[in-house]
């Protein structure tokens, strides 16, 4: 059985170290509760836990009867739990938060969706750890689900239904992956964009970011010329609202770069090369940025020989952001991952290197591509 977060309390109260027991007699919830900002501030993951802990301990029956307040202390303590890397105990807190939230706010409120949004990111940057059992594809499940719901959502109040849509929808831009089908994600960010131009107007960043994601869902479907006008729009109204370059504007040029170039539009295309060239950096000693990758296509033979294995590359990125000098370092499996892995480095585009704010070289740079097939 789920475990409550009263019992998640009880459990790591008594681990808590014996310098802080005085501390839970004598301090005040709001003692506690500035306690738990400050150590959040601090990134200091065990002290959070203490007074995330002790903060809910010692908040009075009115408080906790206060559904926000009750909701609110819950999830310091999920997120407690996990900067502190306790991801286990994280993920049965995220679990107690959206059945309280459900129960309480119910199963499409704003608060529930931000809870089920949280217990999946902690799957989804926690499958890579050896150390713990989730996977990306329970992960990718859980989103699934949630993108589902997302046609329940009522439109009112307006803005809760923006924030749900969009935090939804956002995974799939940071990631570069939708667990459902091009057109019903595509669906969804129209009915999203709808509800972010209405609530925010069309300069907000995160309508910028939803117009972003139509744009590459275009391109993906191979429809360059309605991509190209949304990811133009992107690039315009982010270089408007800034004086620097902003990392959405400049993944946008570089989207619109291979846009034109499928197109046959070479001249667009070097346009847009030289916008990311000219780039205002936000940080005058920035390292490089990435803003437009693509995934090695897993070689035929190597799937149907069902050969699984993965490459190291190093690499530089030249004052332009592209991929220069690649040099394999390690291979294993099949010498076609290598072409498969050469081939989608050729693609990618950063933000090039910043040194007392002029672009250099940067050098050394490493990634390992993973081939895993599917069980």
């Amino acid at each position: 059985m789920m475990r409550t977060l009263r019992q998640l309390t009880l459990a790591v109260c008594l681990g808590v170290a014996s310098s802080f027991v005085h501390a839970q007699t004598t301090t005040t919830f709001s003692e506690a509760y500035n306690n738990y900002t400050q150590a959040v501030e601090k990134g200091n993951g065990a002290q959070a836990v203490t007074y995330a802990n002790l903060a809910l301990s010692l908040a009075s029956e009115s408080i906790l009867a206060d559904a926000d307040n009750h909701y609110a202390l819950q999830y310091n303590l999920a997120n407690a739990l996990r900067l502190n890397e306790q991801f286990s105990e994280a993920e049965d807190a995220y679990q107690s938060l959206i059945s309280y939230a459900s129960d309480t706010f119910g199963p499409l409120h704003l608060k529930t969706f931000l809870a089920r949004l949280e217990s999946y990111d902690l799957m989804r940057t926690t499958a890579r750890l050896p150390s713990t059992t989730s996977s990306f594809q329970r992960a990718e499940k859980v989103l699934k689900a949630i993108l589902n719901d997302l046609e329940g959502v009522p439109a009112e109040p307006l803005h809760d239904a923006a924030i749900i849509y969009y935090s939804a929808l956002s995974p799939i831009t940071r990631y570069g992956a939708t667990p459902l089908s091009f057109s019903r994600t595509e669906t969804l960010t129209e009915k999203a964009l709808v509800l972010a131009n209405e609530s925010w107007g069309p300069n907000d960043l995160r309508t910028v970011h939803l117009s972003f994601l139509m744009g590459k869902l275009r391109y993906a479907h191979k429809d360059y010329e309605q991509a190209s006008g949304y990811l133009e729009s992107v690039a315009k109204r982010v270089n408007d609202a800034t004086l620097y370059s902003h990392p959405w504007a400049l993944k946008a040029h570089a989207m619109l770069v291979q846009t034109y170039s499928k197109m046959g539009e070479q001249d667009k295309a070097t346009q847009h090369c030289q916008t990311i060239g000219r780039m205002t950096p936000w940080d005058e000693n920035q390292e490089p940025d990435p803003i437009y990758r693509v995934n090695p296509v897993y070689p035929r033979t190597a799937a149907m020989a069902r050969r699984e294995g993965h490459v190291v590359i190093e690499f530089s990125i030249d004052e332009q952001g592209f991929v220069t000098s690649p040099d394999v370092l390690e291979y294993k499996g099949s010498k076609k991952f290598i072409r498969a892995t050469l081939d989608a480095l050729e693609q990618w585009r950063y933000a090039p290197k910043f040194a007392d704010g002029e672009p250099v070289v940067a050098q050394n740079m490493k990634v390992q591509m993973d081939f895993k097939l599917s069980p």
